[in-house]
C-alpha cells in the first residue's frame, strides 16, 4: 500500500480518531507530516474516508429526500472554501485537494429534487396563502388527486398484525383487549396539530406493524420500560391506500418522482399538520387506513412497513386479540456514521451569495447548480403556516 497521509495530518478530531482506528501502523515517516507514528492511508483510502463523511454523513431526512447534502468531486476549483465549515474541516479539505485534485462541494442536485415543481410547488403555493375557502378548495383538490394517484390494496382476514403498549397499569386479557385501541375522540385534546404523525382530532389512529421489530422502533421505548406485545388477527377485508406503490397506468414517471418526495416529507419532516390533514381526506375517500413505510426503514437498511388504521379496530371486531406477551429487550446493536454539523443559517446565506454571483456570471459556478439556482429555497415554507393551521382546526370542530 503507498500511503499518502497519517492520522497525525488530520486537523478534524473526529477524522484522525477513525483514521488511527483503521489506518495501517507503519515505522515509515509520513509522506506528507513526516511523523512515523501516526497510522497511514492510501489515497483511495483517503477519498473513501472523506466521502463518507461527506456524503454518507450529510443525508437530511427532515427534508424529504435521501440525497447527502454535500459530494466529493474531481475539480480544479477550491469549491470548500465558501462551505460553512469549521476551520479544522477546511484545512482537512485542503489537504484533500491539494494531494488528490478531488474537492467537497454541494451537492445542486439535491436542492432540484426539494419539490419546486409540479405538485410540491402548487402545495407549497397553497400553504404559503392565507386561509380562506378558495385556498382550501384548492388543497382538497390536490390531495385528492394525489390519493387517486396510490395503489388501493386490501389487507386480507388472518393477517397478524403487532402493537406494542408501554408502562400498562392493569392486567390485560381479550376481555380488556381494548386498551390497545386509540383514544376516542372525546378523550382527546384540541391540540392541532397531532403529536402522532396521522392522527387526527376526528379520527383516532390504531398504529401497528408487521414485525415486532419494527414495533419495537416506533413505540421509542426506553431500557427500563414495561413492554407489552399484543399480537392481533385481522378479522375481515381492509382497504388501505398504500403510500409505497403507485398506480402505474396513471402515474408518469415525472409524477412519481414528485409523489415520492410528498410521501417522504409526510414520513420524515418533524411537523405534522399537513399528514393530519392528508389523513382526514383519506379517511373521507372511503379508506380504512393508510399502509406506509416506517421512519426507522433508514437506519435498518430495508424496507418496514408500519399500517395505520382508522378508528378504534379492537372495539369494531376489524382486529381480533390473539395473544399478549410481555417483552423483553436482549441486545441492541448500534451503528453510526459521522459527518459534518448543519450551519442552517449560514448554509441558506452562502446559497444565496452562489445564486447571486451566478447572475452576474454564469461561468462562476458549476453548471448544474446554475440550471437549479431558482430552486434554492428555504425547506420551511413547506410547513402549513399558523393560519392555516387555524383554519382547519376550525373544519376539525366543524366535522366533530
Amino acid at each position: 500500500m503507498q500511503s499518502i497521509v497519517c492520522s497525525h495530518c488530520f486537523k478534524k478530531y473526529s477524522l484522525r480518531m477513525i483514521v488511527e482506528n483503521t489506518g495501517v501502523a507503519s515505522d515509515e515517516p509520513c509522506p506528507r507530516c513526516k511523523s512515523p507514528k501516526g497510522k497511514k492511508i492510501s489515497e483511495d483510502g483517503f477519498l473513501c474516508l472523506m466521502t463518507s463523511y461527506f456524503e454518507n454523513g450529510s443525508v437530511d431526512l427532515s427534508v424529504g429526500n435521501h440525497q447527502p447534502k454535500y459530494r466529493i468531486r474531481e475539480t480544479l476549483e477550491k469549491t470548500f472554501e465558501i462551505l460553512a465549515l469549521d476551520s479544522d474541516l477546511i484545512q482537512d479539505c485542503r489537504m484533500l485537494h491539494e494531494l488528490t485534485g478531488y474537492s467537497v462541494d454541494l451537492n445542486y442536485s439535491r436542492f432540484a429534487d426539494m419539490g419546486i415543481w409540479g405538485f410540491n410547488a402548487d402545495l407549497k403555493d397553497i400553504t404559503r396563502q392565507n386561509p380562506c375557502d378558495e385556498s382550501f378548495d384548492r388543497l382538497d383538490k390536490l390531495l385528492s388527486t394525489a390519493i387517486s394517484k396510490f395503489k388501493t390494496i386490501t389487507i386480507s382476514p388472518g393477517t397478524i398484525i403487532y402493537r406494542i403498549k408501554k408502562n400498562l397499569t392493569h392486567d390485560i386479557d381479550a376481555e380488556t383487549a381494548t386498551v390497545f385501541d386509540p383514544q376516542p375522540p372525546s378523550a382527546t385534546t384540541e391540540e392541532f396539530p397531532s403529536r402522532d404523525r396521522f392522527s387526527a382530532s376526528i379520527i383516532p389512529v390504531f398504529y401497528g406493524a408487521f414485525d415486532i421489530s419494527t414495533c419495537l422502533f416506533e413505540c421509542r421505548t426506553e431500557h427500563m420500560e414495561e413492554l407489552t406485545l399484543g399480537t392481533f388477527e385481522v378479522s375481515r377485508d381492509l382497504k388501505l391506500l398504500d403510500l409505497e406503490e403507485l398506480e402505474n397506468t396513471t402515474t408518469t414517471g415525472y409524477e412519481r418522482e414528485d409523489l415520492g418526495y410528498f410521501v417522504s416529507r409526510m414520513l420524515y419532516q418533524r411537523e405534522y399538520a399537513l399528514n393530519n390533514y392528508f389523513s382526514v381526506m383519506a379517511f373521507r375517500s372511503g379508506f380504512q387506513g393508510l399502509k406506509y413505510c416506517s421512519y426507522f426503514s433508514k437506519v435498518r437498511g430495508e424496507r418496514l412497513m408500519n399500517v395505520a388504521i382508522f378508528g378504534s379496530p379492537i372495539a369494531e371486531g376489524k382486529l381480533l386479540p390473539t395473544c399478549f406477551d410481555r417483552l423483553t429487550i436482549d441486545n441492541v446493536e448500534v451503528k453510526y456514521s459521522l459527518g459534518p454539523v448543519f450551519q442552517k443559517e449560514r448554509e441558506m446565506q452562502m446559497i444565496r451569495e452562489i445564486i447571486s454571483r451566478s447572475q452576474e456570471s454564469t461561468n462562476s459556478m458549476p453548471m448544474d447548480a446554475i440550471e437549479c439556482k431558482s430552486t434554492q429555497r428555504d425547506n420551511s415554507d413547506f410547513k402549513i403556516n399558523n393560519h392555516s393551521l387555524a383554519a382547519i382546526r376550525k373544519i376539525y370542530r366543524r366535522e366533530r
